[in-house]
C-alpha cells in the first residue's frame, strides 16, 4: 500500500467532499459549547503583543472566553535545530513547561505558546513543518511562520485569519474537547497539510 503524506490525505478528503453536496458543513450554535479548564497565551520570543491583544479580544467578544496572558518566555539555542535553522516544536513546549511549572502541574491548566518562527515536529520526520503541535492533552504550540505566504502587504485579514484558525483548532481540542473532523471546512479539520487547507478551512466550530 502506498503511504500518503498528511498533505495529500487532506487533499485527497477535501476533494471528496468539495464534490458532495450532501457533505455541507454546518456549524456548532456557540451556545452548545462547553469548555473545561483555563486558557493561557505564552508569547514564545519575539511573537508581537499587538497579535496576542487582538487574539484574546477575539475569543472573549466571539465565545466569552477569558484567555489569560502570561509573560512572554526567552527561547534559548536548544529549542532550535541549526541544521534545519527551525524551531523545535517539542522543545517549545518544554520551555513552557520550565518556565512555569506551577500551572504545568496544573491539570485545569491549559498552555497555548505562540510563535513567529519556523518550526517543526521531530516526531514527525517526513513532515518539512508544522503549522501547530499539541502535547499531553493541555499543551500547544502554534507558528505563523508560513501563514504570509502568498499574501501581498494589504492582505493582513487574511493573514491573521490563517492564525485564529490554528490557534481555534487547539482551543477545540484542548478546552472543548472536541474532534477532530474530516470536513475540510470545519476549523476541526483533520488534515492540514499546508495553507491550501487552511484557506479552505472556516473559522466556524
Amino acid at each position: 500500500m502506498r503511504f500518503r503524506t498528511p498533505h495529500a490525505q487532506g487533499a485527497l478528503l477535501m476533494l471528496l467532499f468539495l464534490v458532495s453536496p450532501a457533505c455541507e458543513f454546518i456549524p456548532r450554535d456557540t451556545d452548545s459549547l462547553h469548555g473545561t479548564g483555563r486558557i493561557h497565551f505564552v508569547a514564545l520570543g519575539d511573537f508581537p503583543k499587538s497579535q496576542q491583544r487582538a487574539l484574546v479580544k477575539h475569543y472573549q467578544d466571539k465565545y466569552g472566553l477569558h484567555v489569560e496572558v502570561l509573560e512572554r518566555l526567552s527561547l534559548d539555542s536548544s529549542t532550535v535545530d541549526e541544521q534545519r535553522q527551525q524551531l523545535v516544536a517539542e522543545q517549545l513546549i518544554r520551555v513552557m513547561k520550565q518556565g512555569y511549572p506551577r500551572l504545568a502541574e496544573d491539570p485545569a491548566s491549559i498552555l497555548i505558546g505562540l510563535t513567529e518562527h519556523d518550526m517543526y515536529i521531530r516526531g514527525k520526520t517526513t513532515w518539512r513543518f508544522a503549522f501547530s503541535y499539541r502535547e499531553d492533552g493541555r499543551f500547544a504550540v502554534v507558528s505563523s511562520a508560513r501563514m504570509a505566504i502568498g499574501l501581498t502587504a494589504d492582505q493582513a485579514s487574511v493573514f491573521h485569519s490563517r492564525f485564529r484558525k490554528m490557534v481555534s483548532k487547539n482551543i477545540g481540542v484542548l478546552y472543548y474537547h472536541l474532534p477532530q473532523s474530516l470536513h475540510p471546512h470545519s476549523v476541526m479539520y483533520k488534515y492540514v497539510g499546508g495553507i491550501q487547507e487552511l484557506d479552505i478551512m472556516g473559522e466556524e466550530f
